[in-house]
């Protein structure tokens, strides 16, 4: 989690971004999937959300369209 006084757990932070490897590791070792952020936004309000960053080594990265769906 890049900051944590986003009141966003890594569950729900790992929707956001699009990490699917470490959203499903982390549903396989029991995080909630009902849990909802400080703002009252659910998982499937997370997985909808856009993102988009540039990685350390420069290059774009943008959540797809497949895992918004």
């Amino acid at each position: 989690m890049d900051n944590p006084s986003l009141g966003r757990s890594i569950l729900l932070d790992s929707a956001y971004k699009g990490r699917v490897e470490l959203f499903h590791y982390l549903l396989t070792v029991g995080a909630d999937p009902d849990t909802r952020c400080i703002r009252g936004k659910t998982l499937s309000d997370y997985i909808r959300m856009d993102f988009e960053e540039t990685l350390r080594d420069g290059q774009h990265y943008i959540k797809s369209e497949y895992i918004k769906n």
